[in-house]
């Protein structure tokens, strides 16, 4: 979260400077930042998931179900990250509707229902509600990112092919 704060600011100022190529770099490091980020995030939930628990309670059937929430829960954690840093550059550069879609899409469209439908599969199933729909609005948002190059895509394109 510090970093969407972070690159708001530095891809607004960018692109209305009509900078492209600095706006396509903050995306390419922030992007790469995340994944870091939250490869460590995932690595840590999966490898000490009951101690992660444990800070909460340490009922045995709590940290049973705990722990593969939270390593369930982990799997989310990449595709989050790039689609959260993707939310931030749509409203960057002036498509607050594909924010909009990013947003919607999460909290409303796939969220409640996954939550929703994934118990009648058993409890764990549930916490597979977190990685499909972030998997989904991470694609959504790459998606959104290469359908309609905007000058600051075909800049990049144009500066790869040379």
């Amino acid at each position: 979260m510090g970093l969407q704060q972070v690159i708001l600011p530095i891809i607004s100022y960018n692109y209305g400077a009509h900078l492209y190529g600095r706006v396509q770099e903050t995306l390419r490091y922030a992007i790469g930042i995340s994944c870091v980020v939250m490869s460590l995030g995932t690595v840590v939930f999966l490898v000490i998931p009951e101690q992660l628990v444990g800070i909460f309670s340490h009922t045995p059937a709590i940290l049973a179900i705990g722990t593969k929430a939270f390593q369930t829960i982990s799997y989310n954690f990449i595709p989050a990250g790039i689609s959260l840093i993707l939310l931030m550059y749509f409203q960057g550069i002036n498509q607050g509707t594909a924010a909009i879609v990013l947003t919607v899409l999460r909290q409303v469209v796939l969220l409640v229902p996954h939550a929703w439908l994934l118990p009648f599969w058993g409890l764990d199933a549930i916490w597979y509600t977190f990685p499909i729909t972030e998997i989904i609005v991470a694609a959504t948002g790459l998606f959104l990112y290469f359908k309609k190059p905007l000058p600051i895509q075909q800049a990049a394109f144009k500066a790869a092919a040379i």
